[in-house]
């Protein structure tokens, strides 16, 4: 019986250190991937070239897993990457503004705490309806008291 529970704990540690190298491999690959496409897509296609690069952005925020908080204006950035993707993928149907006050640029907020409610307002409210929509996203300080 220790010796089968030897057996197993040895199996698990393989799976735990494969799995490991996985997830730091699969990340250099898609960023790899991603800057080999941007390489590739001629230099006229600017719509096709500037997706690759917001996705790219995009992924590789998501990946961010040792901060919990950032400046809004890092935010920011991966939601207009976001918005300029879902811009070219649903032509005139979305229209899209950001009013954000510079006073509250390097206001610390939680990670992704605004970029999923601009993706369900565009999936929700714009995606699956007919017809266009507008997102828009303010930011202003406002006094206290």
């Amino acid at each position: 019986m220790e010796r089968f529970r030897a057996e197993e704990l040895e199996r698990l540690v393989a799976q735990a250190e494969l799995r490991a190298l996985q997830e730091q491999i699969n990340p250099h690959f898609l960023f790899n991937a991603l800057n080999t496409l941007y390489g590739v897509i001629d230099r006229t296609s600017w719509d096709a070239r500037r997706m690759v690069l917001n996705l790219s952005e995009i992924f590789r925020y998501f990946l961010q897993g040792d901060r919990t908080v950032i400046p809004l204006s890092e935010e920011l950035q991966i939601v207009q990457a976001y918005l300029e993707i879902e811009c070219l993928r649903l032509g005139n149907r979305l229209k899209s503004e950001l009013r954000i006050d510079e006073s509250v640029r390097s206001a610390m907020i939680p990670i992704l705490s605004i970029q999923p409610l601009v993706e369900n307002a565009v999936k929700h409210g714009v995606a699956s309806k007919s017809g266009s929509g507008m997102v828009s996203l303010a930011a202003k300080k406002q006094a206290t008291g």
